[in-house]
């Protein structure tokens, strides 16, 4: 075996193990697995635990994950997906087990990091690791893993694209924007709620000064109202462009995340009516378009070349569910329109379920 490993320069570690790796085949097949159970398990909304008679396939879920982590070490990308349908449904652990489950990828997460030589692997292991010591709120540890990501110096596509431009490779070079195009869409609204985040945390602090008593009130009533109207404004920038770009098809994008934002944003600052128009919109958008449907994106016209579909498998709805259920959403609860919506994604949902 040394002789064997020296020869093929390799590791004795690697080569014990290399019958024992996974293809990229196999792995999306464990995880379409692993995924379809955790789909199937509710959760109570009134306690925000699991029901109980999912708990028993909670835990057959949870042993087949750590099975398969434990038969497969050196598989990397199997434990990155294994921890990303933790993350993906962390709410249907429950409250109690929370934090135990989201520590556990951690610690698998951070075995990647350290192990894998494959760039990109890697790099999602240290997203994923971040966003979970930001549910853990230990934001040092969650800033500390993003800046181990390695920042390129610049994008390239559009240096790529002009390439292709010279080189008469017209369909390479449209096919190659359109992609970024889309993606840019979909992180517009990442960095629209990031920005409306900061103001109204800024908000909260002016009117802190305010209730305090502070001598310079003019000053920060004007203030208040500078980033009122700048935050509503970030609020519906997102929704705009993507209404504008999708003509109409509002399955894309996640735009009924945008109608959520807007609704929230309004109840901030206490527009009852305009959060109920809001949702409004969002009923419409559901009704048209539900989120579970698959719709190809090359059916817009500004993404002709693009090849992705929604292909939601897991149960989105119960996501939404749980959002409404959240306090800042107490104004608007015993409203028409939000008994109405919430009635729309239970039948959705069943919709989703019979299928």
């Amino acid at each position: 075996m040394p002789l064997l490993a020296d020869f093929f320069n390799v590791s004795i570690d690697k080569l014990l193990n290399y019958k024992i790796d996974l293809s990229e085949e196999e792995v999306t097949k464990i995880y379409k697995e692993l995924e379809s159970i955790f789909a199937g398990i509710e959760v109570d909304l009134s306690t925000e635990e699991p029901k109980e008679e999912c708990k028993r396939d909670l835990e057959y879920v949870k042993n087949l994950s750590n099975m398969y982590i434990e038969k497969y070490p050196k598989s990397y990308l199997l434990k990155l997906k294994i921890c990303s349908l933790y993350q993906m449904y962390s709410y249907k652990f429950g409250k109690n087990d929370f934090n135990n489950n989201v520590r556990e990828t951690t610690n698998i997460l951070e075995d990647i990091v350290r192990n894998t030589d494959d760039i990109q692997i890697k790099e999602t292991a240290l997203i994923i690791l971040s966003n979970a010591y930001c549910m853990l709120e230990d934001y040092e540890k969650a800033e500390l893993y993003l800046n181990m990501i390695h920042k390129p110096i610049g994008d390239t596509s559009v240096n790529l694209a002009m390439i292709y431009l010279n080189q008469n490779k017209l369909e390479e070079a449209e096919i190659l924007l359109q992609n970024k195009l889309f993606s840019n869409v979909f992180n517009l609204s990442l960095d629209c709620k990031g920005i409306i985040n900061v103001y109204k945390y800024q908000y909260k602090e002016l009117k802190k000064k305010l209730e305090y008593g502070d001598s310079n009130k003019k000053a920060i009533e004007k203030e208040m109202e500078y980033i009122k109207n700048k935050l509503l404004g970030y609020a519906n920038l997102s929704l705009e462009i993507k209404k504008m770009i999708s003509e109409d098809k509002g399955a894309f994008f996640g735009i009924y995340m945008d109608y959520m934002e807007l609704s929230l944003t309004f109840l901030f600052f206490n527009m009852k009516e305009e959060a109920k128009k809001a949702l409004y919109s969002l009923k419409e958008i559901l009704e048209k378009y539900p989120i579970h449907e698959s719709l190809d994106v090359s059916q817009m016209r500004f993404f002709d070349k693009v090849k992705s579909k929604n292909s939601y498998t897991f149960n989105m709805y119960t996501n939404l569910l749980i959002m409404f259920s959240d306090d800042s959403y107490n104004e608007l609860r015993g409203e028409p329109i939000f008994e109405s919506i919430i009635e729309k994604i239970l039948e959705l949902e069943k919709l989703l379920k019979d299928k």
